[in-house]
């Protein structure tokens, strides 16, 4: 008797468990060595010098504590213990909340929010939290990335694709856009791209990952359109509440 098993799927699994290890430990290594370098630098100096080390640190332990989550929510993800409280909400309120909730970041770094709902505008089903953290990860991203004088525009629509319509919500900037051989890949996990790479932005890699995965969970999908030197526009396709 010969038993034959695809395990296939198995060394698949566990390349991506390795993969993700290893992104994970590339990840951390950077913000904890910064860290230890900080903390070194003050034990060798007067407290008199330590204000001009607080701002760096108080900007990687924030960073730290970003990546943290993101992974911590990437795993929930995975292990199906992301609990999703569906009802039907008003994507223009949800809109609206995630343009209050950046709006001081954005004039601090001199840029422009504006949100332009569709009226009366659609319902979705939707967890609102989770889309709000979905949505909140597109405008940080937009604001991240632009330089001053930028605008990040909010909208909602309907929208018609497959055969059927969808509530739409687009988040919409005026950054440095996204070359065309990176789009493929950016919703993988830690993938950034070489522009953000070269110029040193902050960023955990994951940010449009827990977007695709949040979204999908509620049986949508992300779609993006950009251009280098003009802009970048993510819409959010989710079912209409009945």
């Amino acid at each position: 008797m010969v038993n034959i098993h695809d395990v296939s799927h198995l060394k698949a699994l566990d390349r991506m468990k390795t993969r993700f290890v290893t992104n994970i430990s590339h990840e951390l290594r950077t913000p904890v060595t910064t860290l230890k370098l900080y903390a070194a630098l003050m034990q060798q100096t007067p407290p008199a010098t330590w204000v001009k080390y607080v701002d760096s640190l108080a900007q990687e332990t924030d960073w730290l504590a970003q990546l943290v989550e993101d992974i911590l929510e990437i795993a929930h993800i995975d292990a199906g213990r992301l609990e999703l409280k569906l009802r039907p909400t008003p994507l223009n309120e949800l809109g609206e909340m995630t343009i209050i909730n950046h709006r001081t970041l954005a004039r601090s770094r001199g840029l422009t929010l504006e949100h332009q709902p569709t009226e009366p505008g659609p319902v979705a089903l939707v967890d609102p939290e989770r889309m709000i953290q979905a949505l909140s990860n597109l405008v940080g991203n937009a604001i991240q990335y632009m330089p001053e004088g930028g605008t990040v525009v909010v909208s909602t629509d309907e929208q018609e694709a497959d055969d059927r319509v969808w509530a739409t919500t687009t988040v919409a900037d005026t950054g440095m856009g996204i070359p065309e051989e990176e789009l493929p890949h950016i919703f993988d996990r830690f993938f950034r791209g070489v522009e953000p790479r070269s110029m040193q932005i902050s960023g955990t890699g994951l940010g449009l990952a827990v977007v695709k995965e949040i979204v999908e969970l509620h049986g949508g999908r992300v779609t993006v359109e950009s251009q280098v030197g003009e802009g970048t526009a993510f819409t959010v396709w989710l079912p209409l509440a009945d």
